[in-house]
């Protein structure tokens, strides 16, 4: 088995601010850094967190090689004081590592992740990948967002606005499979601005008041939005008068509130008056709709009982609303939480064999899927005889997951459908098995992440979650995901 590693510094025209990618020597007479100086090579798993499968998670490669001449290769190459145009941190460089002349890790490296051993002869090099190195610079360059509604096809851009100044190489992002919708049955959502604490103390501080009466009016508007208005009524003197607050549900996408709730205040000298005002005023839609807790409509039921809110309907992740205040970083998690998707880089190779890593972002788990027997097609079938061991343990859904939200306009309640809509996805995922399997066997190097398998000893079918790298002993590990 042979490795070599090609090196390209990046340079910027600082006219046109485009980075390119040029290859450069090892040394003298040498295009990569060959197998005699490559001591060892150890990959991070290609993996998704079980227990938070939305997570970003960047890899890394550990590469250690000979030292180079008397001072390493850096140093020899005065190469330790260079950096990237813009990020002085890390050094101007991309490092594709090749097995058998095929990429298997493209990354570059972060001045503080070399190390160099000269009582051992060593120099070992922790590359990041497109992934980690966005992770990283992100936490320091880090900016507000100038748009409130994100989509997510515009995620990718969040990336790239870090990733162009890496070239072409490390740039490449775009989104790949994703889900449009998600059927919810009977979910009590918090609408954003609806103090029910304040509503109730307004009910208790006038219900003895003459001719007092709690009410709920659901009624759909000329715009085909589900109007929810809570509301008391009460007399003081000769003065009527309603309070209370309205909220809206659209009907064609009942889990994303287009505003916050509002406060309503009205008084006239009689009840008749008083509500005809409402109605003049929208609040309600005629003045005989007074106590209506139930309303259906394009397939959106609303139902109140007290001063809670139960929906059922299809959840959109797109598009989402967020706070004047949210960060890039923000707004990327919770899309990506949103819309059930992972971000993966692999290293691939165009049509004219130039290396480049490519970034995908994918959903690999439809709520609206079982992956109990029988309900999805199995991509491979292992059996005893092409397993080296198989380990289970039990996983428990992170709840802190759901953090993402808070960058959301109706973020609390966004917390709430999350969490139903994965403990539904997830509801037969309890627990990790992990599984080594030599790399020639069968069917074995066109499985991906998300692939649905079915091992021998062991009940019903897994999830891939992670794939490792080819070991020194030829074998392959796997981590899924399954309920037995």
């Amino acid at each position: 088995m042979s490795y070599s590693i090609d090196i390209y510094r990046i340079e910027k025209d600082t006219e046109t601010d485009f980075y390119s990618a040029v290859p450069i020597e090892f040394y003298p007479g040498s295009p990569s850094i060959p197998d005699s100086y490559i001591r060892s090579i150890r990959i991070d798993d290609l993996s998704i967190d079980p227990v938070n499968f939305f997570a970003i998670v960047g890899r890394k490669c550990k590469i250690e090689m000979t030292m180079y001449g008397e001072r390493g290769w850096f140093t020899e190459f005065f190469h330790s004081r260079e950096s990237h145009p813009d990020y002085i941190e890390w050094f101007p460089f991309i490092f594709v590592v090749k097995k058998e002349m095929k990429p298997i890790f493209i990354g570059a490296l972060k001045k503080q992740n070399y190390t160099l051993d000269e009582l051992n002869g060593t120099e070992t090099l922790y590359l990041s990948d497109a992934l980690d190195i966005y992770i990283d610079i992100s936490r320091t360059y880090d900016t507000t967002t100038q748009t409130s509604e994100w989509y997510i096809y515009m995620v990718p851009d969040i990336m790239r606005n870090i990733l162009q100044k890496w070239t072409d190489m490390l740039n490449n992002v775009d989104v790949g499979t994703f889900y449009d919708s998600y059927y919810l049955n009977n979910i009590n959502i918090i609408y954003p601005g609806f103090d029910t604490n304040d509503f109730r103390e307004m009910w208790e501080e006038h219900s003895g008041y003459p001719n007092a009466g709690r009410f709920v009016t659901c009624w759909l508007t000329p715009q085909n939005e589900i109007k929810i208005v809570f509301w008391i009524k009460y007399r003081d003197n000769r003065i009527w008068f309603a309070q209370g607050y309205q909220c809206w549900i659209v009907s064609a996408n009942p889990f994303n509130i287009p505003r916050e709730a509002h406060y309503i205040g009205y008084h006239a000298t009689s009840w008749s008056e008083l509500m005809n005002m409402l109605v003049l005023n929208g609040v309600l839609p005629s003045v005989d709709a007074q106590n209506i807790t139930y309303i259906e409509n394009s397939g959106t039921i609303v139902s109140v009982e007290g001063n809670q809110i139960y929906v059922s309907g299809y959840f959109y992740p797109d598009p989402q609303r967020f706070t004047d205040t949210a960060r890039l970083s923000q707004v990327l998690k919770c899309m990506l939480m949103v819309n059930m998707c992972t971000i993966t880089s692999i290293p691939k190779l165009t049509a004219i064999g130039e290396p480049y890593a490519e970034t995908r972002i994918n959903s690999y788990v439809n709520p609206n899927i079982d992956i109990n027997p029988g309900s999805v097609e199995i991509s491979k079938y292992f059996t005893s005889d092409s397993l080296t061991h198989i380990n289970k343990k039990s996983i428990m859904i992170d709840s802190s997951i759901f953090d993402a939200t808070s960058a959301l306009i109706d973020g609390e309640n966004k917390r709430i459908v999350l969490s139903a809509i994965y403990s539904k996805m997830l509801e037969n995922i309890a627990y990790t098995i992990t599984f080594s399997t030599p790399y020639l066997t069968p069917g074995v190097s066109s499985l991906r992440q998300g692939d649905i398998i079915q091992t021998s000893g062991t009940m019903g079918n897994w999830i891939i979650t992670g794939i490792s790298d080819e070991d020194e002993n030829g074998l392959i590990t796997f981590t899924c995901a399954g309920g037995y």
